[in-house]
């Protein structure tokens, strides 16, 4: 300090007047300068000052609380956007993708609701989560509000603060009272592309005709534990083309309550049953649409028939 020409003394030991500019006046202590002027002097003469938090604060915070309960009940309402998760994205993990929603929604500034307690969240939600390495043009997404807005204004809001590799393809409004999106996704098509040049109609058919298939797979938290699974519950068909050097396989694959199958699972099946060289590594697995049932079995979209496409996939 010394080279520079400076005294730490001036800055440190001295006292300073009250018109002067203080080193942290940039700070903003939501207080007046006058006021911790005022307590400065009061602190000399030994006086106290009443705590204005022990009376008027918690009647405050309760008001404003309570204010914002009563506005959440009369204004809220489920946004619900259908995103892609493109291939230049495709090996970000399922955490990394939500935290990067969440990180749009707030640049976005919607009106999102957060839950209540000492560490707030957003209120948003995913309908399935989706296995590393998988493309989606069919991922849902929702997020509850706590002002009205028009999906259309929403979803382009959105569109503005989501990166490359996250588009949204259509939105709609939901009503409050329905079911969350994981409850609702009863079902998700998949098209699978891999290396194979070998013929696989007669294993194809073979699984197509079984009632049931076992497949035994290694616990993912138990390693000395196998967990079966039933193949054919999951995916009961698929339908196979093979040209070029190249094998596509299409299926439909059930979402339950308590979980789904991955596509590899579905790769590794048919080489444990059938004795096939499907190279699992080099598959590119793509989710081709999300959907639910109704009482009768029958698919139906996620979204209603007032959405606003954006998109295409």
């Amino acid at each position: 300090m010394q080279d520079c020409g400076l005294d730490k003394e001036f800055y440190i030991a001295r006292e300073r007047g009250e018109n002067e500019v203080f080193p942290w006046e940039h700070i903003q202590p939501a207080v007046s300068r006058a006021f911790l002027r005022n307590e400065y002097k009061k602190a000399q003469r030994g006086e106290l000052t009443h705590d204005c938090a022990a009376a008027a604060a918690p009647a405050a915070v309760f008001a404003k609380n309570l204010a914002y309960k009563l506005k959440w009940k009369v204004n809220k309402m489920k946004l619900r956007l259908k995103i892609t998760k493109d291939k230049s994205i495709k090996v970000i993990s399922h955490l990394e993708y939500v935290r990067t929603i969440e990180r749009a929604i707030r640049r976005a500034k919607l009106p999102a609701a957060y839950s209540e307690g000492f560490n707030p969240h957003l209120k948003f939600s995913l309908a399935s989560a989706l296995g590393v390495g998988v493309v989606s043009y069919a991922e849902f997404c929702e997020i509850e509000l706590a002002e009205p807005m028009t999906a259309e204004e929403a979803a382009e809001k959105m569109q503005k603060a989501l990166p490359r590799g996250i588009r949204i393809l259509a939105a709609d409004v939901t009503a409050t009272n329905a079911p969350a999106l994981m409850a609702e996704a009863g079902g998700a098509d998949y098209r699978v592309t891999l290396p194979y040049d070998k013929p696989v109609d007669e294993a194809v058919a073979a699984f197509n005709e079984a009632e049931s298939i076992i497949y035994a797979k290694a616990a993912p938290k138990a390693k000395t534990k196998v967990k079966e699974i039933d193949v054919k519950f999951f995916i009961p068909h698929i339908t196979v083309q093979n040209s070029g050097g190249e094998l596509v396989l299409t299926f439909s694959c059930r979402i339950t309550p308590n979980g789904s199958m991955k596509a590899v699972d579905l790769i590794n099946t048919l080489n444990q049953q059938y004795n096939l060289n499907l190279p699992a590594e080099k598959a590119d697995i793509e989710r081709l649409d999300l959907y639910k049932y109704d009482a009768f079995g029958n698919k139906l979209p996620m979204l209603g028939k007032d959405m606003v496409v954006l998109g295409q996939a």
